[in-house]
C-alpha cells in the first residue's frame, strides 16, 4: 500500500474519531456540561408586536395554547410596573423549553429599538441567574434589568454582536404572577422540543471563539455544507440540479443539550446570505431536531398556509431537512430533520477548541 493511501486512511480515521468525541460530547450530562458552560438554556424569548396576534399563532401552528401574562418595568426607569410597564410577556411551557413573547409598550425600550431594526425575531436565551459567571460578566456589559409587581425579575446581557443572541439572567426563583391568562383553542398537537438555535453569523470560527471565551462552550465541529453531499436542493421555489454555487459553513456546539449552530453563508444563494445582507449576523432558527414524523408535519404546515423556504438532502439521498417559511407567523425559520442512520457522506472539516486540552480556538 503506498504512503500517501497510508496517510489518506489515517486523515479518515481522525476525522471520524473527532466526529464520534463531538456526538458523544453533544449526549453528555448536565453534570459534564456545567464544567464548560454556563448551565442549561431554560427558556428562550422572541420579541413581537403584537402579542395576542403572537399567541394566537403559536397556538395555531405548534399547539401552544396555555399562556401567562405579566407586565414589566425597565429597573433604571422612572415609571413602576403598576403605572406605567414598559414591557408585555407572555409564557408558555414548550415541552422542557419556556418561551416567553416580549412586546414593547414604550418606545425607550431595548426591545422596541430592535425590533427597529431587525423586526420580529429571535431575542434572547435565559439561564438561572447562578449560572451567570465571573468569566461572562468580565466580557460583558448589562443591557437593561427589569422588575415584576414582585421585584426584580431579570437582567438582560449586551452579547448579540458577539453571540448573534442576548443573554438573559433569571433573578427570580419562581414565576411571576400573571395578571391575565389565556387558553386559546387549538388543533394542532404541542410540536416537538427545541432542539437546536441556529445563528447566522460572518466567520464561524470567529463566532466559537466569542462562544469559548464569553461562555466556556467547546468544542465545536466545523462542517462545509456543498455539492456532492448537498443535493435535491430548492429554495424559494427554485431547483438546483447539483447545489453546486452554494457553500455555507457551519459549526456545531452543544449548551447542556441546546445544540448551537452558527451558519456563515460563503457563496451561492441562501436563506442564511440574505438573512445576512437584510438582518445582519444574529439568531435565525429553532430546530426540531431529526424526527420521524418529518413529511408528515411539513405536509402539515403546508396546509395551514406555510410555504417550504428551503429543502434540502444533506449527506445522501432521504437525509432531508426543511425550513418552513414562518417568519411572519412565529418571528423566526423553523426546521425539521428527517430521521437517518448513521453519519452520511458529510464529514467535519475541523474539530476546533477541545475542551479537554483547555486550550483557546486560535
Amino acid at each position: 500500500m503506498s504512503v500517501s493511501r497510508i496517510k489518506e486512511r489515517i486523515g479518515v480515521f481522525l476525522m471520524l474519531l473527532c466526529l464520534s468525541s463531538v456526538a458523544s460530547f453533544a449526549m453528555a450530562d448536565d453534570s459534564d456540561q456545567k464544567k464548560t458552560s454556563l448551565g442549561n438554556v431554560i427558556e428562550i424569548s422572541v420579541a413581537v408586536n403584537d402579542l395576542q396576534k403572537s399567541t394566537q399563532q403559536y397556538a395555531k401552528i405548534l399547539g401552544l395554547s396555555q399562556w401567562q401574562y405579566f407586565d414589566l418595568s425597565i429597573s433604571s426607569s422612572d415609571n413602576s410596573v403598576q403605572v406605567r410597564p414598559q414591557l408585555r410577556v407572555a409564557r408558555t411551557q414548550w415541552q422542557d423549553i419556556t418561551l416567553e413573547l416580549i412586546q414593547p409598550l414604550a418606545d425607550s425600550s431595548p426591545v422596541k429599538s430592535f425590533l427597529s431594526a431587525r423586526g420580529e425575531g429571535l431575542y434572547s436565551v435565559g439561564l438561572q441567574v447562578g449560572a451567570v459567571t465571573t468569566q461572562m460578566s468580565s466580557k460583558l456589559e448589562p443591557l437593561f434589568s427589569a422588575e415584576t409587581a414582585q421585584g426584580r425579575y431579570a437582567t438582560w446581557w449586551d452579547s448579540y454582536d458577539a453571540l448573534g443572541v442576548y443573554v438573559k439572567a433569571i433573578e427570580s426563583e419562581h414565576n411571576p404572577k400573571p395578571w391575565g391568562k389565556a387558553q386559546l383553542s387549538t388543533t394542532a398537537p404541542m410540536a416537538d422540543r427545541v432542539f437546536q438555535l441556529g445563528i447566522v453569523v460572518d466567520d464561524v470560527k470567529a463566532s466559537a471563539k466569542n462562544y469559548q471565551s464569553i461562555l466556556g462552550l467547546a468544542p465545536w465541529m466545523i462542517v462545509d455544507f456543498q455539492a456532492p453531499h448537498v443535493s435535491n436542493a430548492q429554495y424559494l421555489g427554485g431547483f438546483s440540479d447539483d447545489s453546486s454555487d452554494t457553500v455555507i459553513q457551519v459549526g456545531y456546539g452543544n449548551w447542556a443539550g441546546l445544540q448551537i449552530e452558527l451558519l456563515a453563508p460563503i457563496t451561492g444563494p441562501s436563506p442564511h446570505r440574505d438573512f445576512l445582507i437584510t438582518k445582519g449576523a444574529g439568531a435565525h432558527h429553532l430546530s426540531f431536531g431529526a424526527i420521524a414524523a418529518h413529511d408528515e408535519l411539513v405536509q402539515g404546515y403546508l396546509e395551514q398556509g406555510l410555504q417550504i423556504q428551503m429543502q434540502s438532502d444533506n449527506g445522501g439521498a432521504g437525509r432531508t431537512a426543511t425550513y418552513m417559511a414562518s417568519e411572519d407567523e412565529l418571528g423566526f425559520v423553523l426546521e425539521l430533520t428527517r430521521v437517518a442512520e448513521g453519519p452520511g457522506s458529510l464529514r467535519p472539516s475541523a474539530v476546533i477548541g477541545l475542551p479537554s486540552s483547555g486550550a483557546p480556538i486560535k
